[in-house]
Protein backbone atom coordinates (compact mmCIF):
# COMPACT_ATOMS: atom_id res chain seq x y z
CA UNK A 1 0.00 0.00 0.00
CA UNK A 2 2.69 2.26 0.54
CA UNK A 3 4.22 1.72 -3.12
CA UNK A 4 1.00 3.08 -4.46
CA UNK A 5 0.91 6.09 -2.42
CA UNK A 6 4.64 7.15 -3.26
CA UNK A 7 3.19 6.81 -7.46
CA UNK A 8 0.67 8.78 -6.81
CA UNK A 9 2.51 12.56 -6.10
CA UNK A 10 4.71 10.78 -9.44
CA UNK A 11 1.76 10.19 -11.82
CA UNK A 12 0.59 13.88 -10.56
CA UNK A 13 4.07 15.16 -11.91
CA UNK A 14 3.94 13.37 -14.90
CA UNK A 15 0.44 14.51 -15.74
CA UNK A 16 1.24 18.37 -14.98
CA UNK A 17 4.29 17.82 -17.11
CA UNK A 18 1.94 16.97 -19.80
CA UNK A 19 -0.55 19.32 -19.23
CA UNK A 20 2.35 22.08 -19.67
CA UNK A 21 3.41 20.45 -22.89
CA UNK A 22 0.57 20.41 -24.73
CA UNK A 23 -0.71 23.65 -23.73
CA UNK A 24 3.03 25.22 -25.00
CA UNK A 25 2.25 23.39 -28.23
CA UNK A 26 -1.59 24.12 -28.94
CA UNK A 27 -0.33 28.01 -28.91
CA UNK A 28 2.74 27.57 -30.63
CA UNK A 29 1.49 25.84 -33.63
CA UNK A 30 -1.50 28.76 -33.82
CA UNK A 31 0.53 31.19 -33.52
CA UNK A 32 3.40 29.45 -36.03
CA UNK A 33 -0.18 28.85 -38.65
CA UNK A 34 -0.75 32.51 -38.42
CA UNK A 35 2.54 33.25 -39.51
CA UNK A 36 2.68 31.10 -42.21
CA UNK A 37 -1.24 32.69 -43.43
CA UNK A 38 0.76 36.16 -42.90
CA UNK A 39 3.50 34.83 -44.99
CA UNK A 40 1.36 33.65 -47.32
CA UNK A 41 -0.85 36.80 -48.22
CA UNK A 42 2.67 38.70 -48.21
CA UNK A 43 3.84 36.64 -51.33
CA UNK A 44 0.52 36.59 -52.76
CA UNK A 45 0.43 40.85 -52.95
CA UNK A 46 3.63 40.84 -54.48
CA UNK A 47 3.12 37.92 -56.77
CA UNK A 48 -0.13 40.28 -57.99
CA UNK A 49 2.37 43.85 -57.86
CA UNK A 50 4.89 42.10 -60.10
CA UNK A 51 1.86 40.81 -62.75
CA UNK A 52 0.49 44.00 -62.81
CA UNK A 53 3.92 45.49 -63.42
CA UNK A 54 5.04 42.58 -66.31
CA UNK A 55 1.19 43.42 -67.43
CA UNK A 56 2.22 47.42 -68.06
CA UNK A 57 -1.01 48.04 -65.40
CA UNK A 58 -0.95 51.95 -65.62
CA UNK A 59 -0.84 54.38 -61.81
CA UNK A 60 -3.89 55.31 -60.27
CA UNK A 61 -4.46 59.13 -60.77
CA UNK A 62 -4.05 59.97 -57.30
CA UNK A 63 -4.87 63.48 -57.85
CA UNK A 64 -8.89 63.58 -57.49
CA UNK A 65 -8.09 62.10 -54.12
CA UNK A 66 -9.70 63.65 -51.00
CA UNK A 67 -5.73 62.99 -49.70
CA UNK A 68 -4.34 64.65 -52.15
CA UNK A 69 -6.35 67.79 -51.80
CA UNK A 70 -5.30 68.41 -48.63
CA UNK A 71 -1.43 68.35 -49.96
CA UNK A 72 -0.27 71.77 -50.07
Amino acid sequence: MQTMQNMIPCNLAFLAIAAIFYSWRDIYLHRARVRADAREKRLERVANLLWAAANGAERPDWSSSPVASQCP
